[in-house]
């Protein structure tokens, strides 16, 4: 008797076990990502100063985990091969099955849960990077499949089997994927983020729904995993948040910033400075469904006031907030961990634009609980209108540098007589209040409204200083007898990527620690 052997042979089923294995390596590196961050937030607590190789363990380069992966990733598609040539088609199936066994590590990535201060899941945003790269990875793996699998029927000249119902529906997700990945290049990203927004979550459903029937064996219990995922994160946003009915904006013309208060939501937990939110349209509105939500930093702290907070935010398009409309808000989500504030000695801000929203906090914290932490807060602002934050929120202790004046015919007269010989301040360098730019010699060719200018920015220099800061000279210790632990001692940076790169580098010449987020001026 003739036995018939199935078609597929010992081959259908042997890709199974590495969608199980990726799973467990994607649950080994949560755990070390959790693990190492509990570890040093604990140990920084107990001894009063953060660890440099605990804080390299818990937040390692992105580099060296996508290598790792990648790593991972082409030793599995090897075992058990020994002829490529005959057997592509089983290593394109295995890349395939593992791709889509990523994605629960990748949704892991970007949940956002609140005040999580002792565990790695409660600081997404250091997440987003590692998301965005194992998303192409996973994007990487499923092109190598479609990819075998097409060259394989075309030399079997089986073209058709596109089209078969299964796996058609495997060409239908990697469209959209390969739009995404065009759309996510960092210059399409900030042009139209919302696009973006779209593309990328309508090809996740795509991806953890159709591939579920697209594959076979089947991916059954990873696309449960996936779906308990996605479910969670729609909790998250939609069902764990708070609605907002109070809203009072203060603003200024020709301003580019606002500020918006917020009545303090019931059951709203205390947060820590520098901590943000994310604000949305309500839960019944349309557009909180298809469009993404807006991260913006509680620019004050709880023990300044129990019934509100304040957000400092840049006027934009893309989201106009109105005080007649209701909002949907989510949060506070932490950016420094709370030993930071218990243990730091000397802390040096500086902030650009709308971010202020970070910095102003944090001063307020350590004038109240803390006044033997030197600190200090420099604000860069492009726009001289937008201070009137200073006037709205009282601000004191500030130093404030306008790095380039308001285009009206006041302004650019100022500008000629003050900046007569240095137009174009060096970045980061202050203009010499000191010097007079020879006009006291110049004064049979001074006008009446050149003089005026000149008196009026005199006098504003006691609210500002005109040009960019040095960083030496902002952050200088003026006291000798003051000595401070490096260990201890800190620049915080928010802004455009050119303050944090010059921050960063003073940071490492004095050996300060250092912490960036990242705002548009």
């Amino acid at each position: 008797m003739i036995e018939i052997e199935p078609r597929h042979g010992d081959h259908h089923f042997i890709n199974i076990k590495y969608g199980y294995y990726t799973l467990a390596f994607s649950a080994l590196l949560i755990v070390y990502l959790s693990f190492t961050k509990y570890i040093y937030i604990q140990q920084w607590k107990r001894k009063g100063y953060l660890s440099k190789i605990l804080r390299n363990l818990q937040h390692p380069s992105t580099w060296i985990i996508l290598l790792i992966w990648i790593i991972i990733c082409c030793s599995m598609s090897q075992i058990g091969i020994h002829h490529f040539s005959e057997e592509y088609i089983t290593i394109c199936k295995r890349l395939g099955r593992i791709g889509y066994s990523l994605i629960p590590l990748n949704i892991y990535l970007i949940l956002r849960v609140q005040n999580s201060s002792s565990l790695n899941i409660g600081y997404y945003l250091q997440n987003l990077n590692l998301h965005k790269w194992i998303s192409r990875l996973i994007f990487f793996l499923c092109l190598l499949h479609a990819i075998g699998f097409t060259f394989k029927w075309i030399k079997g000249k089986t073209i058709s089997k596109f089209f078969g119902i299964w796996n058609f529906l495997g060409l239908i997700v990697l469209i959209p994927f390969i739009v995404l990945i065009f759309v996510s290049i960092r210059i399409m990203g900030r042009k139209n983020y919302t696009l973006f927004y779209v593309i990328h979550n309508v090809t996740a459903w795509l991806m953890v729904l159709l591939i579920t029937l697209h594959a076979r064996p089947g991916v059954l219990p990873i696309a449960g995993i996936n779906i308990i995922l996605l479910i969670y994160q729609l909790y998250l946003r939609f069902l764990g948040g708070y609605k907002i009915d109070s809203i009072k904006i203060m603003d200024t013309p020709n301003s580019t910033l606002q500020i918006i208060r917020v009545a303090l939501p019931i059951n709203f937990p205390v947060w820590s400075p520098g901590s943000h939110i994310r604000l949305n349209y309500p839960v019944s509105s349309f557009k909180s469904w298809i469009g993404p939500t807006h991260p913006f930093t509680i620019a004050s702290i709880y023990e300044d006031n129990h019934q509100s907070f304040d957000l400092i935010i840049k006027k934009t398009q893309t989201f106009y907030i109105n005080s007649h409309l209701s909002y949907y808000l989510t949060g506070p989500y932490l950016a420094l961990p709370q030993p930071f504030f218990n243990t730091s000695e000397i802390v040096n801000i500086i902030c650009g634009g709308s971010g202020i929203s970070f910095g102003l906090p944090i001063l307020q914290y350590f004038k109240i609980n803390s006044p033997n932490t030197i600190i200090n807060l420099i604000w860069c602002v492009k726009n001289e209108r937008d201070l009137f934050i200073v006037e709205k929120l009282n601000l004191s202790d500030v130093q404030i540098f306008v790095t380039t004046l308001d285009n009206t015919e006041e302004s650019s007269s100022s500008t000629d007589s003050v900046n007569n010989n240095n137009r174009e301040p060096p970045k980061f360098v202050i203009e010499d209040e000191g010097e007079d730019h020879e006009l006291l010699h110049q004064e049979e060719e001074i006008e009446l409204q050149s003089i005026k200018a000149k008196e009026e920015i005199e006098s504003k220099q006691n609210i500002f200083k005109l040009g960019r800061p040095k960083l030496d000279e902002v952050f200088a210790i003026n006291n000798p007898t003051i000595t401070y632990d490096p260990k201890c001692s800190w620049v915080l940076a928010c802004g455009p990527d050119s303050l944090i790169d010059e921050s960063r580098k003073w940071s490492k010449d004095h050996n300060y620690q250092f912490f960036s987020e990242k705002y548009e001026m």
